[in-house]
């Protein structure tokens, strides 16, 4: 007994101790000061990007030719941006409204700016691709925005509006990549986007990937349909249900013209199409086959002659600058990834370098369709030069662009350039 009343009393004085010990640190420990500071001094923090910088590719691009500094662009993953000082900046307008991140085409009315059609989906279908979910539509320039429905489209190559009617627009579906689906062709609205009818469909395995109107006629349209779809370790491309068509009516009925007397005989894979806004009927084709390449038509499509114009299977946009009024000096733009090349008899031969500014006062001729804004280096080429440095440099992307006669080539460096 005796035992267990001294282990009790050690017990309390311990505890007496370790509780004395604890309550002289706590007593002895000094109080944290919080610093006050002026709120106002907050207001001149901004966020800023400290990497990385380099944000992936970008395939959908559109412009305004009454105001020359904005432009809108969609990322392969991160929604549309908008510039309203010719791309030095940029911002993101699509955050809180879209479903998904992949942009395959843009639109902006000619009509109405304030117009502007969204594609998801990007349509050059990478073992990265990412799939969207349709249309969507701004008509307060890139402020708010609302789905308009074909979501099961999954990849869309082209939008385009007809130029005094906002609410009438057609849009090219690429479908799903991975697999069948009657979802796909070339869809038309006379409301706006709020209802859709297919009015050209060619298989469950081959969609719309480039769509054109007529700058001299919008009810003459121009549809390239590509028979394509992924595995995940390949790409399938070309096969029967690969074709190029013209429709006369604004898309009511459609003629194919795939076969006509100087187009390829063989297999045919991914077609780029444009109408040229200088000589009615001029229409140019890029033909991925065996016999393929950059193709011109001076009757509407009727029959086709191959300029000597080298091409490559992955370069199969074409584009015209819309401003050049004059045949002779007409301008086309050949492009797929990584630059743009110049041929022409007003473009100097000998080699230059151009600073960005400068490059970007060039590539502003674009208007509608400028696609590249920040280019580190740029080295123009002659035509004699073309072959050989074209095949070291870029062995998978050549950039052809044509004015006359001359061919030209200019180098955006691999790396270099950042498409939008």
């Amino acid at each position: 007994m005796r035992k267990l009343f001294v282990s009790l009393c050690l017990t309390v004085v311990m505890v007496l101790l370790v509780t004395g010990l604890d309550i002289s640190a706590q007593q002895a420990k000094p109080k944290a000061v919080t610093a006050q500071y002026d709120e106002a001094l907050y207001q001149a923090m901004q966020w800023r990007c400290i990497g990385p910088y380099r944000g992936g590719r970008a395939t959908a691009v559109a412009g305004i030719p009454d105001q020359p500094y904005t432009y809108y662009f969609g990322a392969t993953g991160g929604g549309v941006w908008k510039s309203t000082d010719g791309g030095m900046n940029w911002n993101n307008v699509s955050d809180g409204f879209f479903k998904t991140g992949s942009v395959g085409a843009v639109a902006v009315s000619e009509w109405d700016p304030n117009v502007v059609y969204v594609g998801m989906g990007e349509a050059p279908i990478r073992g990265n691709v990412s799939h969207g979910d349709g249309v969507y539509k701004s008509v307060d320039a890139g402020k708010t925005w609302t789905h308009m429905g074909l979501t099961d489209t999954r990849q869309i190559s082209r939008i385009r509006i007809h130029p005094r009617d906002p609410d009438l627009v057609y849009v090219a579906a690429l479908g799903h990549v991975f697999g069948i689906s009657d979802e796909r062709g070339v869809f038309r609205s006379r409301d706006g986007g709020v209802t859709w009818e297919k009015v050209l469909f060619r298989s469950d395995k081959a969609g719309a990937i480039d769509l054109v109107m007529d700058p001299h006629n919008p009810r003459v349209l121009y549809a390239a349909i590509w028979e394509a779809w992924r595995t995940p370790y390949g790409l399938n491309s070309g096969g029967p249900d690969s074709g190029l068509f013209k429709s006369t009516d604004g898309g009511d009925t459609w003629t194919e013209i795939t076969r006509n007397p100087g187009l390829p005989e063989d297999v045919i894979g991914k077609i780029g199409v444009t109408a040229s806004p200088a000589r009615a009927d001029r229409v140019w084709a890029i033909v991925e086959s065996r016999t393929g390449g950059v193709f011109r038509s001076d009757n509407g499509g009727a029959t086709w002659s191959k300029p000597q114009i080298i091409a490559h299977r992955d370069h199969m946009a074409l584009i015209i600058d819309q401003r050049v009024a004059n045949d002779q000096s007409l301008q086309v733009f050949e492009l797929s990834q990584l630059g743009i090349a110049l041929v022409g008899d007003e473009c100097p031969a000998e080699m230059q370098t151009f600073e960005r500014s400068h490059v970007l006062q060039i590539l502003h001729t674009l208007v509608v369709h400028l696609r590249i804004v920040q280019l580190e280096r740029h080295q123009l080429l002659a035509a004699e030069e073309l072959e050989s440095p074209v095949r070291e440099l870029w062995p998978h992307n050549v950039q052809l662009l044509q004015i006359g006669q001359r061919l030209q080539f200019l180098d955006a460096g691999v790396g270099d350039a950042r498409l939008l």
